[in-house]
């Protein structure tokens, strides 16, 4: 895993034995991180220094273990748990026959880290309330298939009504689905904790600020309990802060005791806008943001340098003091990967060169440049291999890896390009894109680093 982490920063400059065809060909991508990481300082949060990627794989370190004492590394180590993941977390790393419907952006909450703001109709949805539960039965018309069905905002409790047509919808057209509540409990009471178990409300997700003040987080705690054995999963979800890890300690405790089903612990993001709040608590972006940069769906912004750290420290923390409600770490990208499975599924056997990785559900093929190009292409001819292709005019062959690694001993030092890709829909036809090309030595491939 520390292995794989390390693998993943290497550049053209990191392997000397790579030929100055690859260099060449490596570095568009390196300067596209470089425009990316120079585009995103004008929003004013500065980045944490490039030496703090050391520590990263300390990290990796650390996850390995935590694993040997029990800890669930899962998703591509993405995705990091105890005791219990609630089975929507599970679905939401494919993204299939899940979703989450939207009341309206409206929220008497105003978190310096939320990212609503970057979400398509934001602003039409602080003056108007979607119709969730029409848009389900328009979902169900088009015979859409699900097994997890979540409702947010904004603040849905703000919206009693629509909140409940919503569960009541859920339950009558898919009963057998998993249906769950986003909330910071404003508006819970008896009466409507009563109408959502009526409704079939299997799981309710409770944010809790406790940068509001202890008053706040005791009134969250109190609505906490009055849900533990009324709903079936009762769970806590936010994000951790670098600085606050002895509170969330006490507070893992504290929920713990109240028979709370689980917590996620969301990495803290920088959502483009509040860069006062962050630079007030001297938050600083993580050195790598993405394994793959890319234009991602999810508005959640840029990771912030610590919070992953804090987030092991809690796992650890949780460990030791055999804590039994599920704790699950949800890293950025373990948000990301469903929209990479979705956009990369359904080719997953169209193209002769590419394989498409069960690790991060990409596209990948491994490129030769240069002479070891010539090398490689004599040796598929040999063998009658035609899983493989040569780009004579961007001068590689590539070669799907199932193809190659029954051959990698015959030149096990080479320095290769594998490449990332995804398949997106342009103009009514489907084209795939080349994402980034990492370095890798041949010899210390195998199918499961793909």
């Amino acid at each position: 895993m520390a292995n794989s982490h390390k693998h993943m920063r290497a550049n053209a400059t990191s392997l000397p034995r790579a030929n100055k065809e690859l260099r060449s060909y490596v570095e568009r991508y390196v300067e596209i991180r470089r425009e990316f990481v120079n585009d995103i300082k004008r929003y004013g949060v500065p980045w944490a220094p490039l030496s703090n990627r050391s520590g990263e794989d300390a990290l990796r370190r650390r996850v390995q273990g935590l694993a040997d004492c029990g800890l669930r590394v899962e998703n591509d180590c993405k995705s990091l748990w105890l005791n219990w993941i609630s089975p929507s977390c599970l679905a939401c790393r494919r993204g299939v026959e899940t979703e989450t419907f939207l009341t309206s952006t409206q929220c008497n909450r105003n978190c310096f880290f939320c990212f609503n703001p970057n979400q398509n109709d934001y602003e039409y949805y602080l003056s108007h309330v979607n119709d969730a539960a029409q848009e389900l039965k328009s979902r169900h018309s088009c015979n859409a298939l699900y097994k997890h069905l979540g409702l947010s905002g904004g603040e849905p409790l703000l919206h009693k009504n629509q909140t409940l047509d919503f569960f009541r919808c859920a339950s009558e057209l898919y009963p057998q689905a998993r249906l769950r509540l986003y909330t910071s409990g404003s508006g819970l009471d008896g009466v409507m904790l009563n109408e959502l178990a009526a409704a079939g409300l299997t799981e309710i997700r409770f944010s809790i600020k406790l940068e509001e003040g202890s008053a706040c987080v005791e009134d969250t705690l109190h609505k906490i309990e009055m849900c533990v054995g009324r709903i079936p999963a009762v769970m806590v979800e936010m994000p951790v802060m670098p600085n606050e890890v002895n509170q969330m300690k006490s507070l893992l405790k504290r929920l713990d005791s109240m028979g709370v089903t689980g917590i996620n612990l969301l990495e803290l993001c920088f959502p483009l806008h509040n860069s006062e709040e962050f630079n007030q608590r001297g938050y600083h972006l993580k050195a790598e943001p993405y394994r793959v940069l890319y234009e991602y769906w999810y508005g959640g912004g840029i990771p912030v340098d610590g919070s992953e750290a804090a987030c092991i420290d809690l796992l650890e923390y949780a460990l030791q003091e055999k804590i039994g409600m599920g704790v699950h770490y949800c890293s950025l990208e373990n948000k990301l990967t469903g929209q990479i499975y979705q956009l990369n599924a359904p080719f997953a056997v169209r193209h002769r060169h590419w394989f498409f990785s069960q690790k991060d559900y990409f596209l990948k093929t491994i490129k030769f440049f240069g002479r070891d190009a010539n090398t490689v292409e004599h040796l598929l001819r040999m063998t009658g291999e035609v899983r493989w292709g040569r780009d004579r005019s961007l001068g590689f062959v590539e070669v799907h890896p199932q193809a190659l690694l029954p051959l990698a001993s015959c030149m096990p030092n080479v320095v290769v390009g594998v490449a990332f890709a995804v398949m997106e829909s342009r103009h009514g036809s489907f084209v795939l894109r080349e994402l980034d090309v990492k370095p890798r030595v041949l010899g210390e491939l195998n199918l499961s680093d793909l």
